[in-house]
């Protein structure tokens, strides 16, 4: 067995009450590493498990990898119920005490920094599916079966020309979901969409304007019902917001 020590995440020093219950990658709750007013959530860990040819074996068996994830984010979330909370990139793993102290005292201004940006935020996930053949037909609009082969080589021309123009439509309707939600958040990022998704974007909400942030969500949807479906995920910690990225060295 090779000891390390596993980071979820960044908190305060004194910010967050009492023990920490939630199991995480290790083999108890995890505890608080304090430096200089700045505590690391930590577990120790066989770190073994996370590298070479185990780290492949592992990370190709789903029931492992899904366990460790649901355990770093039960930690995250559940300290988030209590806290302001930078977190940690999965697989942030540190050999010492003294390269965590280290990486603590490095990079001390950044999180500080990082904190004060997330306090009171959280973040939430939108995502907008567009049912394609849906939006084409809704642009062709209804006409009867082509009774000719001149008809139907017309109705396919239409068919194509409604093709193009629903993807300018997606993108238009894309690019303004998101700049009405990134109106009332704090900061906002969008990653490509994948499949039928035309935006997929996160979003740093106030927990005081989280009321408005759901009514934009939903008076987008009224607006594009039919072919659009608007999906909300969160309240999640804000990993699309912060940069502790700071993985420690590795015996």
């Amino acid at each position: 067995m090779t000891p390390g020590l596993y980071v979820y995440g960044i908190v305060a020093t004194g910010s967050v009450p009492g023990p920490l219950r939630e199991h995480g990658v290790g083999d108890g709750p995890p505890v608080l590493f304090d430096v200089d007013g700045l505590s690391a959530i930590v577990s120790g860990i066989d770190v073994s498990e996370y590298e070479g040819a185990a780290l492949e074996r592992n990370a190709a068996t789903p029931e492992w990898l899904e366990l460790k994830v649901r355990g770093h984010e039960a930690v995250v979330e559940g300290v988030l119920a209590h806290a302001t909370v930078v977190p940690m990139r999965f697989g942030s793993i540190f050999s010492s005490t003294e390269s965590l102290q280290k990486m603590l005292t490095e990079h001390a201004d950044a999180l500080r920094e990082a904190l004060t940006r997330v306090e009171a935020r959280t973040e939430w996930g939108v995502k907008v599916h567009c049912d394609r053949s849906r939006l084409v037909s809704a642009l062709v609009g209804s006409s009867p079966e082509p009774d000719s082969g001149r008809g139907y080589l017309m109705q396919k021309k239409a068919r194509l020309e409604a093709d193009a123009r629903a993807a300018e439509a997606a993108a238009e309707i894309a690019a303004e979901a998101h700049a009405a939600l990134a109106a009332v958040a704090s900061e906002s990022v969008a990653a490509p969409p994948r499949g039928e998704e035309i935006l997929n974007g996160a979003y740093l909400v106030d927990e005081a304007g989280r009321d408005e942030f759901m009514r934009k969500v939903e008076e987008l949807q009224r607006r594009h019902e039919g072919a659009f479906a608007f999906e909300v995920t969160g309240p999640w910690p804000p990993y699309s917001f912060t940069s502790a990225d700071v993985g420690g060295p590795r015996p």
